[in-house]
């Protein structure tokens, strides 16, 4: 079976923004359950969202995603879902420095 880890922000977490708490969408509407019951017996999927999750900019980040990678143990597709936050926490949006920042 091969295992996909998708490292994301709110949208892998499946955030529902009609909660002021951080709710969820139930599981049955998030794309990521969606996807594991579409690839039962084929594929394991690892979600890994966190709401207002960015790109990883300083060591500490870094570190925290090696220690995860770690704890996920064997990965076969690892897909990097960020992006928006860095984007919309931004005073002037540039998508150029963000994909600097994702290199």
């Amino acid at each position: 079976m091969n295992r996909i880890l998708f490292y994301g922000d709110s949208n892998t977490y499946g955030y529902d923004p009609r909660s002021y708490l951080g709710g969820r969408y139930p599981a049955s509407v998030r794309w990521t359950d969606r996807l594991m019951e579409y690839g039962k017996g084929h594929w394991e999927i690892l979600p890994y969202g966190m709401n207002g999750r960015c790109i990883p900019q300083m060591d500490h980040d870094r570190k925290l995603l090696d220690l995860m990678l770690e704890e996920a143990g064997r990965i076969d597709l690892f897909a990097c879902m960020l992006g928006t936050n860095d984007i919309f926490l931004t005073g002037h949006p540039d998508a150029m420095a963000v994909k600097k920042r994702m290199d």
